[in-house]
């Protein structure tokens, strides 16, 4: 996030809040954990906080092309930035996910992702529904909306965003937003 441009400045009332970017990835079987967090790290700076491997199993959408046994986690990207940087992080995930294909199938999935105060925005290269075009092809789908000091998922959310299964990692996640926020507000 350019520190020059503070959202939160009185003066600056109009200007869009910044958003704390995540990673969502759902790997293959043979994709070792030690190997998919160092790659993200690698790849988009020191990965912050990272959810536990969770089994991908409450739908077969990627099994066929992926494999069995898929498993996903979430990563931290720690820094705030302005909602539309997440396109260049799409765009990255993308280059990321060709190397790591084999035979045109992919071993991984990278959907990155924000957070604000509000809810849990993933971007994707699907159409439907209620997602909304940003550009290049990339749709923001508003995943999970905080309500009454939880999070809520939305009617067309992945079953395993439904069942609760990330709900912790997500608070947790909205904590460190919060805790750059203040951080943010204390440099003006």
């Amino acid at each position: 996030m350019n520190r020059n441009i503070n959202p939160f400045r009185k003066d600056r009332a109009r200007a869009v809040p910044p958003v704390l970017a995540f990673l969502g990835v759902i790997a293959s079987p043979i994709i070792a954990d030690d190997y998919l967090y160092a790659m993200i790290s690698d790849s988009f700076g020191d990965a912050g906080i990272a959810s536990p491997p969770v089994p991908f199993d409450n739908t077969y959408y990627y099994e066929r092309e992926m494999g069995a046994g898929l498993r996903r986690r979430f990563f931290e990207l720690p820094s705030l930035i302005e909602p539309d940087a997440i396109i260049g992080i799409k765009t990255k995930a993308l280059e990321i996910e060709n190397l790591h294909s084999r035979n045109g199938c992919r071993l991984i999935n990278i959907d990155p992702g924000y957070i604000d105060m509000f809810k849990v925005v993933l971007i994707s290269e699907k159409y439907g529904g209620m997602k909304i075009y940003l550009s290049n092809g990339f749709y923001a789908d508003v995943t999970l909306a905080y309500e009454d000091g939880r999070f809520r998922p939305e009617a067309r959310a992945f079953p395993d965003f439904i069942d609760g299964r990330h709900s912790d990692f997500f608070v947790k996640l909205r904590e460190q937003y919060k805790k750059y926020v203040r951080e943010l507000r204390k440099t003006d």
